[in-house]
């Protein structure tokens, strides 16, 4: 509190509110309680004192907020990014992974229906199937967790197309739909990785880039929106260890850079930061070919066949020019061109 030069900062901050919170019930509980108690307690006994701890349920009850004390565990996501990949898959995953439960329940629901109405009369329906939300309930806990070798005993020895019908369900269930979630689950976390190292990969570069230009120009450089670049500086930057250890981290093919710098400042003489680093990691070896790489191959193409148009026009009215030039001569003599006799 007396680290705030303002302590109205402090109710800003929403950690000190929440350890402020811990502490305040921690204190009410360990120690106003018991004086509250002992200042009650009578001559005749412990009969207000203890109807008075005995009505603090209110208390207990603010005891489980201590659980907040959990909420503490997020600074660890700064330190420990797989546990905010993690959250943000299991964030991403919430609608689909719940699609998966509505199909599940409503597969759950079809054969409770069908058991229910077959099992009528039969040990099975008092055992399992007395009605259908008791028959979900047991399909459910049965098939999607699997502890169910007792239920298939039981339809097996009854009839076998019980028997195949159970476990048709936990087939479709268990095995099909459950393995599906986890699917889902997996690739989720692999995009989320994908997505939390590439953003990974833009920080390195940009903060490489950044600090090379800092030794190159010698300036405080702080946004890299603003800083633009031009060929000459990106020239010197290739002589820093850093940026190309950097750029063979991300995967970056720096030879293939090379032979197309000239394209990438093409047209305009300076980029930005942001804008050249869109741009490089677009040479990565991990990165798929798609629609904006061909019209780039188009461009680069269409700039280079025009590179090569003007070239041949300047070669060929030089040609002429000398061709020109030299039929503009006056002619010598048939006698000057043998020589002496």
């Amino acid at each position: 509190f007396f680290a705030f030069r303002s302590k109205r900062e402090g109710l800003v901050d929403g950690w000190f509110v929440l350890d402020a919170l811990l502490v305040f019930m921690m204190v009410c509980d360990n120690w106003v309680m018991s004086v509250v108690a002992i200042t009650l307690l009578s001559p005749a006994g412990d009969a207000s004192a203890t109807a008075l701890m005995d009505n603090s349920s209110v208390m207990r009850t603010l005891r489980i907020l201590r659980l907040l004390r959990m909420a503490r565990m997020a600074r660890l996501f700064r330190l420990m990014p797989e546990l905010l990949v993690m959250l943000r898959a299991m964030c991403s995953a919430v609608r689909t992974v719940g699609v998966a439960l509505a199909f599940l329940l409503a597969i759950d629901y079809v054969f409770a229906v069908a058991f229910t109405q077959m099992a009528r009369g039969s040990p099975l329906e008092a055992q399992h199937f007395p009605s259908v939300p008791a028959a979900m309930h047991t399909l459910l806990i049965q098939g999607a967790f699997p502890d169910m070798e007792q239920i298939m005993r039981d339809t097996m020895a009854h009839h076998f197309v019980f028997w195949l019908l159970l476990f048709i369900y936990f087939l479709l269930t268990a095995v099909t739909i459950m393995n599906i979630v986890i699917g889902v689950l997996v690739e989720v976390v692999k995009c989320a990785t994908l997505v939390e190292q590439e953003t990974l990969d833009v920080k390195a570069l940009r903060d490489s880039i950044l600090a090379g230009m800092r030794e190159v120009d010698g300036a405080q450089i702080i946004d890299a929106s603003v800083v633009k670049i031009c060929k000459d500086t990106f020239w010197l930057l290739l002589d820093s260890h850093d940026i190309l250890r950097c750029l063979h981290g991300c995967s970056i093919d720096v030879c293939g850079l090379i032979d197309v710098i000239d394209f990438i400042f093409s047209d305009d003489q300076y980029m930005t930061v942001c804008d050249f680093i869109e741009t490089v990691l677009q040479f990565r070896s991990c990165s798929a070919a798609t629609v904006k790489d061909i019209v780039d191959l188009r461009k680069y193409l269409t700039h280079e066949l025009g590179l090569l148009k003007r070239e041949i026009q300047y070669r060929t009215s030089k040609y002429r020019g000398q061709a020109s030039a030299a039929r503009s001569l006056p002619s010598i003599p048939r006698s000057m061109q043998s020589g002496p006799s």
